[in-house]
């Protein structure tokens, strides 16, 4: 673990640079030629000196940042801006309308960013820092894992079928069709026939930290939020660029309250923001909303002077799924049985489970070959994804960095592990993990739990070494 500690004449800067004409969305397999900008995406940073070292975070609008692609993009700032790898923390922000690290050359991005932490280090000056938190409550999210009675969990990703009702979203012919397409008669479901709704998110809780010279200017604030921003993915949009909710919510909140915005995830990864249609006016009318209410909680900051600040980062190994130790062919021959066993089954528990377990072979096949650059050969060799933690304070204000799509529940232990009184938790740092099932959900299916490249329990030891940099910074 690396603990960088600073203690006396602390200093804050912020800068922000224009990312869109770097970004490509061919590697998304449908698209050629160079996308069409709606809005700009953007990199911020937030830069913090003692005056004999700097410590740097970094918020990307981008979807997801890949394992190796961070380690050569950490370099890459460091020689174009001087800071050490272990001083950097980089997080995106899962815009679905943008690309991911394989759709961004990492070293244009560093060339990029160096001017905005150069202009960040000229703006450098004591701070007040403040923290404010406050729960939306219903109707803002969802939790999109619905558990179909001890059939299996199944991910309520767009609204096709569904219905808001209020602060709710009807869910039953989505549902239904799941179950039909997977070949079991609906009818065996307690709820076919009947309404039925997902449940809240299990954190829907707005935070800020926010940081202003001594004389109250504004310098910049992290704002956290878990919503999937998908409501104009590039599933609606096409082949455009454009910053969902999230680029909404940082005008409203930089015109009202001033100084650059960075807009951080929350555990997000069984998250979806609750909103009927899809498209550019959706996710602007989302993000007004939310940036309405961002600026009414910075109403009740309180500042006090920024005195002391530090990160600590921990490297942790994950295991892998035991699905990936087993050759392609035997794979093959493992996921036909699966689906033989599967069309002879008669009890529909069975069958879902036997389907569950082939599609979790077809997320191997996907990831070591079409996507190798997420689990690469050598993680396979050495049986382990190699994740890193990170923790910041200031003050007495603390923010965590997981890598990957955390569940609600998972970013709630760690709150609960450590003390959570003045600690924001945030996802998507310091590379990809994809999504991190919990071991009470590990095996009951959904996009989410098959898509999981690791093995049962990671999300504890994932939990174990955030809270150790927690309680080193």
């Amino acid at each position: 673990m690396s603990v960088h500690a600073m203690g006396r004449a602390v200093r804050v800067g912020a800068s922000e640079a224009v990312l869109s004409d770097l970004q490509s969305l061919e590697f998304r397999g449908k698209y050629q030629g160079p996308p069409r900008v709606e809005a700009d995406l953007l990199g911020h940073v937030l830069l913090v000196s003692d005056g004999e070292s700097e410590l740097l975070l970094i918020v990307l609008d981008l979807l997801e940042l890949w394992e190796p692609w961070m380690q050569r993009f950490k370099a890459a700032i460091r020689r174009a801006t001087g800071i050490p790898e272990d001083r950097q923390v980089v997080l995106c922000n899962h815009i679905h309308s943008s690309a991911n690290s394989e759709g961004v050359a990492e070293v244009a991005l560093a060339w990029r960013l160096a001017p905005a932490v150069e202009q960040a280090r000229e703006q450098l000056a004591p701070a007040n820092v403040a923290f404010a938190r406050r729960d939306l409550g219903a109707g803002w999210t969802l939790r999109r894992r619905f558990e179909i009675d001890s059939l299996e969990t199944f991910c309520v990703m767009f609204n096709d079928d569904c219905r808001v009702e209020g602060d709710r979203l009807e869910i039953s012919g989505q549902v239904a069709k799941h179950l039909a397409d997977k070949g079991v008669d609906a009818s065996v479901w307690s709820g076919h026939g009947s309404k039925q709704y997902c449940d809240p998110a299990v954190d829907s809780r707005l935070e800020l930290i926010s940081f202003a010279g001594r004389q109250g200017d504004p310098i910049a604030t992290i704002v956290r939020f878990p919503a999937h921003a998908v409501i104009t993915s590039h599933v609606w949009i096409g082949n455009t660029l454009y910053p969902d909710f999230i680029g909404e919510l940082r005008q409203v909140f930089g015109r009202e309250v001033g100084g650059k915005v960075l807009f951080v995830q929350g555990p997000m990864g069984d998250v979806k923001p609750l909103q009927q249609e899809y498209g550019f006016d959706s996710a602007a009318e989302y993000g007004r909303r939310l940036g309405r209410e961002a600026v009414a909680l910075a109403e009740t900051l309180d500042f006090a002077p920024l005195e002391a600040a530090g990160l600590a980062m921990q490297r942790v190994p994950l295991p892998l799924r035991p699905e990936y130790f087993i050759t392609a062919s035997q794979r093959a021959n493992q996921k036909g049985n699966l689906l033989r066993q599967a069309d002879e089954a008669r009890d529909p528990v069975e069958r879902l489970k036997l389907l569950r377990q082939a599609e979790v072979l077809d997320w191997v096949d996907f990831f070591l070959v079409k996507k190798e650059i997420m689990v690469t050969r050598q993680m396979v060799a050495e049986r382990a994804f190699p994740a890193m933690v990170s923790a910041w304070r200031f003050n007495d204000v603390r923010l965590a960095g997981l890598p990957g799509e955390i569940f609600g529940a998972t970013g709630r232990r760690l709150v609960e592990q450590v003390g959570g009184e003045r600690l924001m938790v945030a996802e998507l740092a310091d590379g990809y993990i994809g999504y991190l099932s919990p071991s009470e959900e590990y095996g009951t299916g959904g996009y989410e739990d098959t898509s999981c490249v690791l093995a049962r329990g990671a999300d504890r030891r994932l939990i174990d070494a955030a809270a150790d940099a927690l309680k080193a910074v």
